[in-house]
């Protein structure tokens, strides 16, 4: 599926000019959504972002610091309207891919505990629980726990 993929989307560096569109899918997709100056501070510090894009429109993205080897995946969505086509599978990949080749050896994420279609993909790449961080998200009533996952990244080719 994901050679298939290859041909319809393609992966492009965060810039000031996805913005607007990224902070939109965000506010569409978030329970609380990141506010647009933490996607801003993202362009200045050593973050590793990226856009999906199909027919040059984007349709997600993924937000990565990383440093003495280590990548932390901050944020991955993509469009409401687009997911259960295998974008997020796709755009997990092609983030992994990215980070492997700025020498990151690990990967750390958290996941709500309740988003079992994100710790189910997690989980079928590779990714090992690691941790729970308790009341670490807000949730409609209360706070709710997150996972923490890792993977070992593969070595650049």
């Amino acid at each position: 599926m994901t050679a298939a993929l290859d041909s319809v989307l393609s992966l492009a560096p965060l810039t000031a000019e996805h913005l607007s569109a990224v902070v939109e899918i965000e506010q569409a997709s978030a329970f609380v959504p990141w506010p647009s100056s933490l996607f801003e501070q993202c362009l200045r510090d050593n973050y590793l972002n990226h856009v999906l894009l199909h027919q040059q429109q984007v349709q997600g993205f993924s937000l990565c610091s990383f440093g003495a080897g280590e990548a932390h995946l901050q944020n991955i969505v993509v469009n409401q309207n687009q997911q259960g086509q295998g974008w997020g599978r796709w755009l997990l990949n092609k983030t992994i891919e990215a980070l492997a080749a700025v020498d990151a050896q690990r990967l750390f994420l958290e996941v709500r505990a309740s988003n079992q279609a994100a710790i189910h993909l997690y989980q079928s790449y590779g990714f090992e629980n690691v941790g729970l961080r308790r009341d670490y998200y807000q949730a409609p009533v209360g706070r709710e726990d997150a996972y923490v996952y890792v993977l070992e990244l593969p070595k650049p080719r």
